[in-house]
């Protein structure tokens, strides 16, 4: 029982929300929720529009997905639409790299009071949040090895007397930590910093469909 509630706390505390943003556009209104440096946001859109009506809308603005080229005419998003779902990526949205690995727009449209909730992720492709891992991984491992090791050899100057600390174990033992934690966080800064500003501003994107009036 304590186990299941100290992973309980831990798990309130991972997804504590520090990230929520809202705005009304048209007849819609809209929140982004997630954490400010995690690459994946959480969103709804609520409109008095039926689900059919809201399916239709966003169906109109999404053209079919081509990886080996971009969308033909001026479609905001492209993906898939089915009845309830959909999965689209932004065409407007600036990101380096290749187009099929966008960060993926992902929801279910369903009936809510007199209207309907679009809910769903904003989040990387998997490709990308795979290459960032092993990239965070090897980085930090790397610099563990380097640390390790010269740490022995430290160790092994203290305790025999007749050999002094190398200043070149020191050396490689605070550069290691430096490098890995600029290798880290180069790659943070480049994706999951500015992820929140992006998320908000394709879940705009999709809610001004949602929710302009007389479309």
């Amino acid at each position: 029982m304590v186990m299941g509630a100290q992973a309980g706390t831990l798990m309130r505390e991972f997804e504590t929300v520090d990230d929520r943003r809202r705005d009304v556009v048209g007849a819609a209104s809209l929140e982004v929720t997630g954490r400010r440096l995690w690459p994946h946001r959480l969103f709804t859109i609520e409109t008095p529009l039926p689900p059919a009506e809201v399916v239709e809308r966003i169906a109109a603005v999404a053209a079919p997905f081509h990886w080996w080229r971009g969308s033909r005419g001026s479609y905001p998003f492209d993906g898939t639409v089915t009845p309830e779902t959909f999965s689209l990526q932004s065409a407007t949205l600036p990101w380096h790299g290749w187009r099929w690995a966008r960060p993926r727009l992902q929801g279910r449209v369903a009936a809510h009071g007199i209207g309907s909730r679009v809910s769903g992720t904003f989040s990387l492709h998997p490709a990308v949040a795979v290459v960032l891992s092993l990239w965070s991984i090897w980085a930090s491992a790397v610099a563990a090895l380097l640390v390790v090791s010269a740490g022995f050899d430290i160790a092994s100057s203290i305790t025999n007397r007749s050999m002094a600390i190398s200043l070149y174990d020191v050396a490689v033992t605070l550069g290691a930590v430096v490098a890995a934690v600029a290798l880290v966080g180069l790659g943070w800064a480049k994706i999951a910093r500015p992820f929140g500003d992006k998320a908000f501003g394709v879940v705009r994107a999709l809610a001004t469909v949602v929710g302009e009036a007389g479309r």
